[in-house]
């Protein structure tokens, strides 16, 4: 008997067909994926861009407002500073940069002769 030939052609041909179609549809869909990937990452960056963007602006705005209320504190305070300079200033007659006690007792009693208001006892026991 003679041996017949395995027909192995049409199997070879679906086997080959096969491996180059996936490795064909793993190439396409790589690229496909690549494509995604490189999109989602320039969107990614152009976000990240975007939101740097608004914090220098804040920032920039957050500064301007610190500088006007540290420029606004700053005024306020040499202003009190200065009333308070003059309220000390008010009863020293000798401008000595002391307030003795008779500097004192005519000052308060110059006070609260410009208040006929306030009591008279507190005038008295001075």
């Amino acid at each position: 008997m003679a041996k017949k030939k395995a027909n192995t052609g049409p199997l070879m041909v679906g086997v080959v067909g096969g491996v180059v179609g996936t490795l064909f549809g793993g190439w396409l869909q790589g690229r496909k994926m690549k494509k995604k990937h490189d999109k989602e990452k320039k969107e990614l960056i152009q976000y990240i861009q975007l939101q740097e963007e608004i914090y220098k602006q804040r920032e920039q705005q957050w500064q301007g407002e610190y500088q006007k209320l540290y420029k606004a504190y700053d005024s306020l305070e040499k202003d009190t500073l200065e009333r308070d300079y003059e309220e000390f200033k008010a009863p020293d007659t000798n401008n000595d940069d002391m307030i003795s006690r008779a500097e004192f007792n005519t000052y308060v009693r110059k006070y609260l002769s410009s208040f006929p208001e306030l009591s008279g006892e507190r005038a008295n026991n001075l």
